[in-house]
C-alpha cells in the first residue's frame, strides 16, 4: 500500500493513470475530479450506466448543469467535514438592496472587494447548511467519529478483471476503525424514503465501489455509513448502512459498468441506446 501525506502543491502533475495503487491524503478536489480517459469514479459509473455515448460526451468536456441541490450539498459537506476550509472559502452574501441606487452599488462593490476570493452563499443556503451541520454534529453515532477521522481521503487502484484504473474519495475516513462516513442531503431521511434514494441514485454502487477500492488500496472498510440529513427544518438526521444483498447488487453493477467501458475502449465505439426499433410497454402504475 502507498500512503501519501503531502501538500496540495505536490499534486500539480498528478496522474491517476500512472500513479501507484494506494491511499492519497491532501489531494486537492480539482485534481481528484479532473476528467481522464479510462479513470473511473462513482460519477463515471453513473454516466456509464446511462450510456457509453454520455460518458464520451462528458469526457470530451460537455458539462452537466450544476443544480441547486448539488451546491447546497457541497457547502454542507465543507461545513461538516472541513470547517476551516469552509471559513476560508465561503461567505454569506448580504442583500445589497436595489442596485438602481448608487449607494447600494457602492456597498456591493465594497463588500466584493472585502471578500475577494471567497464564494458567496445565498442566505437560504447559508442557514440550511448551518442547520444541517449542527444536526449532524449532534447525532450520537456521528459526533464521536468526527473527532477521530480525516476528510477527503482518496483511494486509487486497478480493477483486476478489466485493468481499468479506479478512484474513490471518502467524505470522512476513520482508518483504525475501517469506517467511511458519506454525507447525503435529502428531502426525506426516513428509512423507506432513503432506501428509495439509495436505489434511485445508486448509493449501493458507491458503497460497493468504495469498499472494494479502499481494500485494494490497503484499508479494509468495515462499515460504509450514510449520514442522511434533511434539507428543511428541523434538519432531521438519520444514519444507515446497507445490507449485504444491496452491496452485492452494487458490486454487480460496478463490474457491469467497468466491463462496458473496457469493451468500448477496445473498439473505440461509444453507443447510446442502440440503432433498432424497440417495442415499449407501459409501466406497471399506468
Amino acid at each position: 500500500m502507498t500512503s501519501v501525506v503531502t501538500s496540495g502543491a505536490a499534486y500539480a502533475d498528478f496522474d491517476f493513470a500512472h500513479a501507484a495503487t494506494g491511499i492519497y491524503r491532501g489531494m486537492p478536489a480539482d485534481i481528484y475530479h479532473a476528467r481522464a480517459p479510462g479513470v473511473v469514479s462513482k460519477t463515471v459509473l453513473d454516466i456509464l450506466e446511462r450510456s457509453a455515448a454520455h460518458y464520451k460526451a462528458w469526457l470530451d468536456g460537455h458539462e452537466r448543469p450544476a443544480t441547486d441541490a448539488l451546491e447546497l450539498g457541497v457547502i454542507t459537506h465543507a461545513r461538516v467535514f472541513e470547517p476551516d476550509l469552509f471559513a476560508s472559502t465561503y461567505v454569506q452574501a448580504p442583500d445589497h438592496g436595489d442596485q438602481r441606487f448608487k449607494e447600494n452599488k457602492q456597498k456591493k462593490a465594497e463588500w466584493k472587494a472585502a471578500n475577494e476570493g471567497k464564494k458567496p452563499v445565498s442566505e437560504e443556503h447559508w442557514i440550511a447548511s448551518e442547520g444541517m451541520a449542527r444536526s449532524i454534529r449532534r447525532h450520537p453515532k456521528v459526533a464521536p467519529l468526527l473527532s477521530r477521522g480525516e476528510a477527503e481521503v482518496t483511494a486509487r487502484w486497478e480493477d483486476l478483471d478489466t485493468g481499468i484504473i479506479c478512484k474513490a474519495r471518502a467524505d470522512w475516513l476513520v482508518p483504525n476503525l475501517g469506517i467511511i462516513l458519506d454525507l447525503k442531503t435529502t428531502e426525506d431521511a426516513r428509512e423507506d424514503a432513503f432506501a428509495r434514494s439509495c436505489a434511485k441514485y445508486r448509493y449501493h454502487v458507491q458503497n460497493a465501489h468504495y469498499d472494494h477500492g479502499f481494500s485494494m488500496a490497503g484499508i479494509e472498510i468495515e462499515d460504509f455509513v450514510f449520514v442522511a440529513v434533511e434539507k428543511q427544518p428541523p434538519y432531521a438526521c438519520a444514519v444507515y448502512t446497507l445490507d449485504d444483498e444491496a452491496v452485492f447488487k452494487g458490486r454487480e453493477a460496478v463490474d457491469r459498468n467497468l466491463r462496458s467501458l473496457r469493451d468500448c475502449i477496445e473498439v473505440d465505439e461509444w453507443p447510446a441506446y442502440g440503432n433498432g426499433i424497440k417495442k415499449l410497454s407501459l409501466p406497471r402504475w399506468a
